[in-house]
């Protein structure tokens, strides 16, 4: 599968750059310096890329491919850190973390989900129905805990982990002590936001709720949840719809703020820049959409490659000052441009 970074309004053709893995891609994001790209496959191959060129700079070690389960597709459920400083991957023998020079490897063994916090000094780690957290800079275990089924997703909000199990339920993990989440029906799936905000989907239902399992506004999409994203102030909660409908609800209230129709077909990604100024959507038409929040506009409307026909584009980072005010593509740091 491809990656590409891409940058236009009126050329949404054209692509900065294109980086191609064996297998899928998993994940992606922008490095620090805002010039390369750090990418990981399914199968934990992990390399650092150039944003304007995709020439590949450096490359992580070798690690043993993904065991074969029955009946599930090989893959490491890896992710990268939202700088783009570091990429862990979940394998038999713990989590290896690599920074683009240096590799090591911290968690417990038999780790098969990951998750980074949004500061990056930590990771939460599954193992079977085991969760625990880690320093990232020591290899400190701060704490563990054990849950009642086999952990299916995981994600931070504040200094809490937030996992969803096999049993269809959501728990709060605050310092190794559990928090359920008592959602009116079984979790399909769930979302966190940065400001201790989580969001739990329950086919039509979005239920928020914050850190300490109080459950807070109910929203009834009345058509089955796809994606949810928080703005980054946790005051907004963008929900799409497998319509193709994209709303945008207070948090507070659950008041609806407005909507952003464009897709055809079901919204599979969502994401907010980071001051919350835009918001990114990618759908099952192959199409990843830029869209101004302020006055619903779309400003980006950006096509997958072909080959892409069996698997849904994705989102893998949003920057912010990737487009510029008015939809047209900026400047990258470090004085390449478009």
């Amino acid at each position: 599968m491809r990656v590409l970074v891409a940058r236009a309004e009126r050329f949404a053709s054209l692509t900065r750059a294109t980086h191609r893995h064996t297998v899928r891609a998993r994940a992606a994001a922008f490095r620090p310096d805002g010039r390369h790209v750090l990418s990981v496959s399914d199968h934990g191959q992990a390399e650092i890329w150039d944003a304007a060129t995709g020439k590949i700079v450096a490359t992580m070690p070798p690690i043993p491919p993904p065991p074969q389960q029955p009946g599930l597709v090989r893959m490491y459920y890896s992710a990268i850190s939202r700088d783009g400083a570091y990429v862990a991957v979940p394998i038999p023998d713990g989590v290896v973390v690599w920074d683009g020079e240096h590799v090591r490897t911290i968690g417990p063994p038999r780790a098969n989900l990951v998750a980074i916090d949004p500061t990056g000094a930590r990771i939460a780690v599954g193992a079977g129905a085991k969760v625990s957290a880690w320093q990232v800079a020591t290899g400190e275990r701060l704490w563990t805990a054990t849950l009642p089924a086999r952990i299916s997703k995981l994600g931070w909000t504040g200094d809490d982990v937030v996992a969803l199990g096999a049993d269809k339920m959501a728990r709060v993990l605050a310092g190794g002590h559990v928090i359920p989440l008592p959602a009116q029906a079984p979790v399909e799936n769930l979302s966190v936001g940065r400001a201790g905000t989580i969001a739990t989907i329950s086919g039509n239902v979005v239920e928020l709720w914050d850190a300490t399992g109080a459950r807070g506004t109910v929203i009834d999409r009345r058509c089955e949840v796809a994606a949810t994203a928080f703005s980054p102030d946790g005051r907004r909660i963008a929900v799409a719809g497998h319509n193709g409908i994209v709303r945008l609800y207070d948090t507070t209230t659950g008041a609806e703020l407005g909507e952003f129709v464009g897709h055809r077909g079901s919204v599979n990604s969502i994401e907010f820049t980071r001051d919350g100024a835009r918001l990114a959507t990618a759908g099952f038409d192959l199409t990843v959409r830029i869209w101004d929040v302020a006055d619903r506009r779309e400003i980006v409307n950006l096509r997958g490659p072909r080959e892409a026909r069996r698997s849904p584009v994705g989102i893998v980072s949003a920057r912010r000052d990737s487009i510029g005010k008015d939809g047209s593509p900026a400047p990258l740091r470090g004085g390449a441009s478009v």
